[in-house]
């Protein structure tokens, strides 16, 4: 089904991102390339790099909401919110292949698994980039969002592989540990060994942004909640795309005000609004 809508919003846990159109996007059909809206450096790819180029930016804004989404909204068995835990995970021996590396980890989050819940269940919720290094050997970069604690030790027994380093992640880092993971999204982009692999990878059952595009519930939300918007603001900028011409984007803090996160919830529920694609 086609619609136009000149605003998109998108929740992600405590984030909330507002795209102001110039010209009104249509959805429900494929896209169209405005090859003169594409930067220098874009337009000096060639075809196969710039499509790996557009398709690792896409995968870098959905890897960045699933990440706002989960972060901090998950509890421990006491009821407070887990900070997110950073593993870096490397081989000692030199292993190249993807297939055979995934595997491995694979294993280890089984393993790590049983070893928190004592029962054979996907209980760990997680998002995974890969990263090649020099040497051409695969190491993994795996953000935990409801890992409570294991000593370091106990964790290199259960990966059994080779290094291991574990950071927890501090709200005001989280942006921070974002980009540190979407640099390898977009890194050695003309590398076959990257051809028909995926970017990131992810458990089961985490949460999904709320995406709402209907113009006449944006436009009442954005009357509705214009001074709260105002004060959460943290990032304004207008931008041209290649497949949507010029926008006005901006992101909105929802952590700095507990009644207005209530209030979109409230909206959200009232007009129906799932954890999937909203309309």
């Amino acid at each position: 089904m086609k619609f136009k809508t000149n605003i998109k919003m998108v929740r992600s846990g405590d984030r909330l991102e507002i795209t102001r159109y110039k010209d009104a996007v249509i959805y429900g059909q494929p896209p169209n390339l405005i090859v003169s809206n594409l930067k220098p450096r874009e337009k000096s790819y060639g075809e196969k790099v710039l499509s790996r180029y557009i398709s690792a930016k896409r995968s870098k804004q959905t890897f960045t909401r699933l990440v706002y989404a989960n972060a901090y909204q998950w509890k421990s068995i006491k009821g407070k919110f887990i900070k997110p835990t950073l593993l870096t995970l490397t081989f000692k021996e030199n292993i190249k292949e993807v297939k055979k590396a995934n595997d491995e980890f694979t294993k280890f989050i089984k393993r790590l698994n049983y070893e928190i819940t004592g029962e054979k269940i996907s209980f760990l919720k997680y998002i995974t980039v890969i990263e090649f290094q020099k040497r051409g050997a695969v190491h993994y970069h795996v953000l935990f969002f409801n890992y409570s604690y294991l000593p370091k030790k106990k964790l290199s027994e259960i990966w059994r592989q080779g290094f291991i380093k574990v950071e927890r992640i501090k709200t005001q880092d989280i942006g921070m540990a974002i980009s540190y993971l979407c640099k390898y999204m977009i890194k050695d982009l003309g590398a076959d060994k990257l051809c028909g692999q995926k970017s990131y990878f992810a458990s089961r059952d985490l949460e999904k942004p709320v995406i709402a595009r209907n113009q006449v519930r944006n436009d009442f939300f954005l009357s509705l909640f214009k001074e709260d918007l105002e004060t959460t603001e943290e990032f304004r900028k207008k931008f041209k795309s290649a497949y949507c011409g010029e926008f006005d984007y901006s992101v909105h803090n929802l952590y700095k005000n507990k009644n207005f996160k209530k209030g979109i919830l409230d909206f959200e529920e009232l007009f129906g609004y799932t954890k999937k694609l909203s309309k």
